[in-house]
């Protein structure tokens, strides 16, 4: 074991204790009215101080490493007797922990790949290596993507945005400050010492050959955009033929093994006119070269150890400061996810989500839908054509719990228990396959598009159905033997502050059908409606994130609204299943309404850099420990619960409370 997996298991080993509502994490020195966040969580943030590098620690972070490992130790378990997915996903497995002992193996399928690059001698031919490299879900040039349905379009369409880098921004590549410089120079022998592993009998030469190259694309490329309908430029196939004529696209389609559509969504137009001049120009070697970076590069998690280290000495040591690395099988692990998602999907619902967690999950979505049915009817800022549309939206609104898209047959999925790298390159291939097949066809309702073991809960707007994957009901979030008051501040506040922005700005320019355009969209919000958010722009304008580094009010509004909606419904759902004696009934000491919210503040535990705390200040969400404390503030039953009077740091008067849900 190295010293740094040794010092990463133990700081995740201090950070697993983390769960929401342990009152053994609390800091009881510290006055709740004081400093409810540290009252709450001081023990956690004392233990589990930030890695070198890493720019936040908290406890989502800690749940998907467990997550990761439980994968990890039940694929191990994986035997003869195995049978469906699990038996393939545990030979893919075994050949990722196998990886070293066969090296020669997987050098040879490195090899093989290598050598059918370096097989292109003629410019006609650049347009299947290139697909090829797609295929592998590799970004040469550019890259193929699945956004998700946008606008009004009902199927699903070819998106390619710019791409093709191999260091993260383009400004390593063009800027002439000092990291910069020494950026490029170590990025040089990185390349240069990968392609030394590989056998190149020129490394320095060819990966000079890739930086040259590398260096144009990024004067071309667009800065990161900051709207989303930059990303989604519709241009027919004979517009997209123009702008980059030297590229063979019926080849490249061919390639892909798909027929061409007629329309595709560019990501940066001005990139792909300017991308025609790049290909035009390039001679083949460069092209060979280029192409075998690209394998080398997205791959490299893939390669032998010495490879290994190579990658991750530039990547992690060097360019972003990372003291240490996850062990290597939870980082094969995270290989499966990448390379095989739907098929890690499929496993871990079948896996890790029972039919038991599955109905006392729907048992509290349906209690925080009755709330903010509730909460709606209420909204004195919303006309009564406005509430009606809220309802009747809430009404039809799906909530979908788990995850897992059926109808996938991976059978044709065979790996070989000796060759990693081979096996991940099929399973590459798979995966595209099936975002490539989608292309044209009606956008299928019963599509999940989050990934069960990710964590994810999020509104789908366009078919209005709130989504929230499997991983979420699971400690430290949920435990379907613990106390359900931590399990609605746990999870159930998270769906809750979903369900809100299906009413919120953005929220309101969707109907109840998800795709007409909405029920609010032909109006501006009402003066009432910004009257009251004023108190909560206010409040989070008077947070410092750092000294002199105050948060900004309008820039974090609609998240905090989210917060505050979410908390305030979760409450009155945990209240409606508890009943308000259940809500005083003392546990360990506490009031279950105290438990909630101090299991709602513990689930914001987190250390975090300076830098990130500056950032998170501008939007759209507020750093963590104010989403911890910033809603609890706006509600009348925290003050109560423990008895915050004026003077106190967390008290704020009655009348100057943010009243909006």
């Amino acid at each position: 074991m190295t010293r740094t997996t040794l010092v990463l298991l133990i700081v995740l080993c201090f950070a697993r204790s983390a769960c929401c509502q342990n009152l053994d994490l609390m800091d009881n020195g510290v006055d709740p009215g004081a400093d409810f966040y540290r009252y709450s969580c001081g023990l956690w943030l004392d233990d589990n101080p930030l890695p070198g590098g890493w720019w936040r620690l908290n406890t989502s972070v800690v749940m998907q490493d467990d997550i990761n490992r439980d994968i990890a130790t039940a694929l191990a378990a994986v035997d003869g007797t195995t049978s469906g997915i699990a038996a393939q996903l545990g030979v893919l497995f075994a050949s990722g922990i196998d990886c070293d002992a066969n090296r020669f193996v997987n050098m040879k399928t490195l090899r093989s790949e290598l050598d059918r690059i370096v097989a292109l001698t003629d410019l006609d031919d650049l347009p299947a290596t290139l697909a090829r490299s797609h295929l592998h879900g590799f970004d040469p040039l550019f890259s193929i993507y699945d956004p998700g349905r946008w606008e009004l379009r009902d199927v699903h369409e070819l998106h390619l945005r710019q791409g093709g880098l191999g260091l993260d921004s383009r400004g390593y590549y063009l800027n002439d400050n000092e990291r910069a410089r020494e950026v490029r120079r170590r990025y040089l022998a990185h390349v240069t010492r990968m392609f030394e592993l590989s056998g190149d009998p020129n490394p320095a030469v060819t990966a000079q050959v890739v930086m040259d190259l590398e260096t144009k694309l990024a004067a071309v490329q667009e800065p990161a955009a900051a709207n989303l309908r930059d990303y989604h430029n519709f241009k027919s196939l004979t517009k997209l033929r123009k702008m980059v004529s030297a590229l063979d696209w019926d080849d490249w389609f061919d390639g892909l093994g798909i027929e061409p559509p007629s329309t595709v969504a560019l990501g940066q137009p001005r990139y792909f006119k300017a991308l025609g001049g790049i290909v035009k120009e390039t001679d083949v070697a460069t092209w060979r070269a280029y192409l075998s970076w690209q394998l080398l590069n997205h791959m490299g998690k893939c390669l032998p150890a010495d490879m290994r280290a190579e990658r991750d000495g530039f990547f992690y040591d060097f360019l972003h400061g990372y003291e240490m690395i996850y062990p290597w099988r939870e980082r094969v692990v995270s290989g499966l996810m990448t390379a095989l998602p739907e098929m890690m999907d499929a496993y871990y619902t079948q896996r890790f989500f029972p039919p038991e967690t599955e109905r006392i999950a729907q048992a509290m979505v349906t209690s925080i839908k009755e709330a903010t049915r509730k909460r709606l009817e209420h909204c004195t800022w919303m006309t009564e054509m406005e509430r009606g549309q809220a309802l009747t939206k809430l009404a039809e609104m799906e909530f979908r719990i788990g995850g897992g898209d059926e109808g996938i047959d991976f059978t044709p999925l065979q790996f070989k228990m000796d060759d990693y790298l081979a096996n991940i390159l099929k399973a590459r291939r798979f995966h595209m396959g099936l975002v490539l097949t989608r292309l044209g066809e009606p956008w299928a309702e019963d599509r999940w598009g989050h990934a069960s073991y990710g964590q994810d809960m999020a509104f789908d707007h366009n078919q209005n159905i709130m989504n929230a994957v499997a991983s979420n009901f699971r400690p430290p979030k949920f435990d379907p033997q613990g106390d359900v008051v931590a399990n609605y501040a746990g999870v159930g506040w998270g769906l809750a502050h979903e369900i809100t922005h299906s009413f919120d700005s953005l929220g309101r320019l969707f109907g109840a059908d998800g795709n007409s355009l909405g029920w609010l969209a032909r109006r501006k919000l009402s003066k009432g409606f910004k009257d009251r958010c004023r108190p909560l722009i206010e409040q989070y304008d008077d947070y410092e994130a750092l000294p002199g580094c105050h948060v900004s009010g309008e820039g974090t509004l609609m998240e905090n609204l989210a917060d505050l909606g979410g908390v305030l419904i979760v409450y009155d759902a945990l209240e409606s299943v508890i009943g308000k004696e259940g809500l005083s009934a003392i546990r360990d000491g506490f009031t279950a309404e105290q438990r909630f919210f101090i299991a709602y503040a513990q689930s914001w535990s987190e250390n975090i850099s300076d830098s990130a705390q500056e950032a998170q200040a501008r939007g759209p969400h507020s750093p963590t420990r104010f989403r911890a404390i910033g809603p609890l503030r706006n509600i009348d039953a925290f003050h109560s619960a423990f008895d915050i009077k004026p003077g106190d740091a967390m008290y704020l008067p009655p009348e100057s409370r943010a009243r909006i849900w």
